[in-house]
């Protein structure tokens, strides 16, 4: 059974950071995060919860989870590492959640070569990241102005993270069991949920933190132009999960 698409929905994980992209849910109701953690249902614990890098790419926030994510034992941390130097022991986690940040990171081999130590043998990883908008005609027509205000500017460090994360997976040495894509929409209501969407893609990692404020504006104008009651915005993420 795909264990990503199976079972209800589930609480956000704990300690996840609050960035509009909770606001986003699929069509039955679940958000981006709660996709995330159903993946690793039944995978056992700890699990090691990476997210959010800094604006240069070289720390993650790192939520170290005890149990699952239904259970209440909490989080040590949150805590800023390096990608390279996890402060954990080797084989001492039995899964890893990427929560929207190996587009982002700078020393990505690192990364993964850290994730290869500390995940138990047979250990699990789950990655949430961007997809590129444009598979229906939905998509194509909301992301068509975004996507002209935005040419040009700066994209995610890493953009094969996005497009070849399979590949990329495969190559450090991890094997790939599902490869998922699902759009969440992100109510844009009228301009004042427009303008909040536009932060919520930027600080969640759907964007690039380096988009200068002249293109956030008017990217903040032309979601504006879309919005309308009842409207959202198709937000397509990819789930992969491996196994170490």
């Amino acid at each position: 059974m795909d264990r990503a698409a199976a079972g209800p929905a589930r609480p956000e994980t704990p300690g996840a950071a609050s960035d509009g992209l909770e606001r986003a849910v699929d069509r039955n109701g679940r958000s981006p995060r709660s996709w995330l953690a159903g993946a690793l249902a039944g995978t056992g614990s700890p699990v090691l919860d990476l997210a959010r890098p800094s604006r240069d790419g070289e720390l993650l926030e790192l939520r170290h989870a005890l149990d699952q994510p239904e259970g209440t034992a909490g989080t040590v941390g949150p805590a800023l590492v390096q990608p390279g130097r996890l402060p954990l022991r080797t084989n001492g986690v039995a899964a890893a959640r990427l929560d929207m940040c190996l587009p982002l990171v700078v020393p990505l081999d690192d990364l993964f070569a850290e994730l290869r130590r500390v995940l138990r043998p047979t250990g699990t990883l789950a990655a949430l990241v961007p997809a590129r908008p444009g598979r229906s005609p939905t998509e194509v027509r909301a992301w068509w102005p975004l996507r002209r205000v935005l040419r040009g500017g700066p994209t995610l460090r890493h953009e094969s993270a996005c497009d070849n994360l399979g590949w990329l997976l495969t190559g450090a040495d991890f094997a790939v069991l599902i490869d998922l894509r699902r759009t969440f929409g992100l109510p844009v209501p009228d301009g004042e949920a427009a303008v909040r969407a536009v932060d919520a893609l930027t600080t969640s990692g759907v964007w690039s933190p380096d988009l200068d404020a002249g293109r956030l504006a008017d990217a903040k104008l032309a979601l504006a132009r879309y919005a309308a009651p009842g409207r959202a915005l198709p937000v397509p993420l990819r789930l992969l999960v491996a196994r170490r």
